[in-house]
């Protein structure tokens, strides 16, 4: 779990972000522990500089996304006043966020058969022993 402040300097308000990974779902909140009623908020999720998915505005600031594979995560979190008209954004660098793929679940059980230490030696072309799992 990832958890920052985020200082709107233009409105003078502090937001408690938190980032949580679970399974495939990435799960954003942005805390409003203030008194204004009339802000709603939007999160942009990037991948590399390129936006996967934009949520729309809302005041329930909870955001999330199903990931089908690794990315790099960035978001950009977006304030509105809707009396004042008013935007802010800020972007926040969330780093590398690893999804387990199928391919990777077939890589770690071919491992961990081939570790079991049930196999029979073979001598390969250039003189090396390989193992072959029984």
């Amino acid at each position: 779990m990832l958890t920052k402040d985020l200082y709107f300097s233009q409105l003078d308000l502090t937001f408690q972000l938190e980032v949580v990974v679970v399974n495939h779902d990435i799960i954003v909140n942005v805390k409003n522990n203030t008194q204004n009623k009339n802000l709603y908020f939007s999160c942009y999720f990037y991948s590399n500089g390129i936006a996967i998915f934009k949520d729309k505005y809302k005041k329930n600031a909870e955001f999330s996304l199903s990931l089908d594979k690794s990315i790099d995560l960035s978001l950009k979190i977006y304030v509105r006043d809707v009396v004042k008209d008013q935007r802010f954004s800020q972007l926040v660098k969330v780093g590398h966020i690893f999804i387990e793929s199928e391919y990777s679940k077939v890589c770690l059980n071919k491992i961990k058969a081939d570790s079991s230490g049930k196999c029979n030696s073979i001598k390969t072309s250039h003189n090396f022993t390989r193992c072959i799992p029984t």
